[in-house]
């Protein structure tokens, strides 16, 4: 059975979530950067307390990409890191866990 009109557009919406979420991950920036926009799929946080050399506790995005090396991005929460070719499963399946175009 063909897709109809609304399917197709659903499923084009889903694909651009997700390609989205990967840009976001990816971007060129060098060096280290929160990911605010993003929630760990292991632990499920978005934010952690972190304290800090000056004795100040910090709510900071749990998510964190290093680019120093081979690519990372690490969770402040669980301690989880994907790296190199794992950092796309971050944005979850198209059409699944995608976190959508709000992920830019």
């Amino acid at each position: 059975m063909p897709l109809g009109p609304r399917q197709v557009l659903a499923l084009a919406d889903a694909a651009a979530g997700w390609a989205a979420s990967v840009r976001v991950m990816l971007r060129e920036d060098p060096g280290v950067r929160e990911l605010p926009e993003l929630t760990c799929p292991r632990c499920r946080r978005r934010r952690v307390r972190e304290l800090r050399d000056d004795g100040e506790v910090y709510t900071v995005p749990a998510l964190r990409f290093t680019s120093a090396g081979l690519p990372t991005i690490a969770c402040r929460g669980c301690g989880h890191a994907w790296r190199g070719g794992g950092i796309h499963r971050l944005a979850g399946q198209p059409g699944g866990a995608s976190r959508g175009p709000a992920a830019v």
